[in-house]
């Protein structure tokens, strides 16, 4: 059975610094990785477009409410929080070859954060990149059927709105009369009877969206990726629904960060720079994080930053035997490490 191993883990008072990587140095180079929120926000667009005949709408079509004036308008629908890794160029780290540690063993990510020591595994996932199929609605945009000639030197408004909705009546009626089978040259078969009434179906929504007016529903996202590195609030975005978003009430975003220090076995920081002759792995801190909108808790949750964390330096005692390691990629961290 493999042993695990806990022992030989040397804790520090305080943030490492980075280390210098020269020109041509033989070394193996790797980074810590840095934690970013991030927050997918569905929201809603809807555009009315109001019938030019809304106000025979009632009169000559029965529809109670048309649309009366065109507009565009937006609703704050959901809001999904995740986080992602990459790697942090401010803390960078190297590690020679000695006679413990073995660096053809160091496993990185493509992107250079620690994956594994002397670990033949697959890189981790990152975060999900799947997204929810946008719905982008369902909208009749189709041409309006042009007026005969005769139609065109109709002074009267109402008078051709009368026209129209005439048309629209003897649709309704010819394709009842299809459906009944009392029509001289029925179609030929089912596929074309479908087309036909397809077609008349068409033609009829096309008129009656004149009185009734369109509306348009879009489903939207918005991806906002925010950088935590302290305890604060910010406004992280703003929102309208007249606009959408860049305009309106802001979005609200409240951070309480806890920092990770570890005392050392002395109780006195230990302020060396970092060695490149050892391995450093990362405790992260850890951020709670909440999310108001009009007074309203949009989302809640805590996560592991690895910026709000301190470097700890592997003892190369751990390396005499052979050791297997495998890191987080997300936060840097020690996920398993046996023999």
């Amino acid at each position: 059975m493999k042993k695990m191993i806990i022992a030989g883990l040397m804790m520090v008072a305080a943030f490492a610094q980075a280390q210098v990587v020269k020109e041509q140095e033989q070394a193996v180079v790797y980074y810590m990785p840095k934690t970013e929120l991030v927050f997918r926000f569905a929201y809603e667009q809807t555009i009315h477009t109001a019938g030019v005949y809304a106000a025979y709408a009632k009169e000559m079509l029965g529809i109670d409410e048309p649309v009366m004036q065109s507009d565009t308008t937006y609703r704050l629908i959901d809001v999904a929080t995740a986080t992602k890794a990459s790697a942090d160029d401010t803390r960078v780290f190297k590690v020679l070859a000695n006679s413990t540690l073995n660096t053809q063993y160091i496993a990185l990510t493509k992107d250079g954060r620690l994956r594994g020591y002397n670990e033949g595994l697959k890189d981790e996932r990152r975060m999900d990149e799947r997204r929810k199929a946008k719905d982008e609605g369902q909208v009749l945009r189709p041409a309006v059927i042009p007026f005969m000639e005769a139609d065109m030197r109709t002074t009267s408004k109402k008078e051709r709105a009368q026209k129209i909705a005439s048309q629209i009546f003897q649709i309704r009626e010819t394709r009842m009369f299809i459906l009944a089978g009392e029509v001289d040259h029925a179609p030929a078969d089912g596929i074309a009877m479908e087309r036909v009434l397809n077609e008349l179906n068409q033609q009829e929504q096309n008129l009656v969206a004149l009185f009734a007016g369109k509306t348009e529903v879009t489903r939207m996202e918005k991806e906002i990726v925010f950088y935590p590195t302290q305890s604060e609030e910010v406004v992280l975005a703003n929102f309208s629904t007249e606009s959408g978003f860049g305009t309106g009430e802001s979005i609200m975003l409240t951070l309480a960060a806890t920092r990770q220090f570890k005392a050392a076995p002395t109780g006195t920081p230990d302020k060396k720079a970092p060695q490149p002759s050892q391995l450093y792995y990362n405790l992260p801190g850890s951020v709670h994080y909440s999310l108001v909108y009009r007074d309203k808790l949009l989302a809640e949750n805590t996560a592991q930053v690895a910026q709000l964390g301190v470097e700890v330096p592997l003892s190369n005692e751990l390396f005499k035997k052979e050791v297997h390691i495998l890191f987080n990629t997300f936060t840097g961290n020690i996920q398993t490490i046996y023999q």
